[in-house]
């Protein structure tokens, strides 16, 4: 029986931070999922990322 997607979104997956910052001081926030191999998202801060992510995984799931 496949799931549906509400299932899929709260399954919880441990998630990566990672904050860059490039040579002219500008910072951003890198959020992957190790277990979701290409889920990858950015933002100027970490909420703005765990959205774009929630965004991504929503798109991800939709395609399978």
């Amino acid at each position: 029986m496949k799931k549906d997607l509400q299932y899929y979104m709260n399954l919880n997956y441990p998630t990566k931070f990672q904050k860059i910052v490039e040579q002219d001081g500008e910072s951003y926030y890198r959020i992957t999922v190790p277990k979701l191999p290409g889920l990858i998202a950015y933002g100027d801060n970490v909420n703005e990322g765990i959205e774009e992510l929630k965004e991504a995984k929503k798109l991800g799931f939709l395609l399978v």
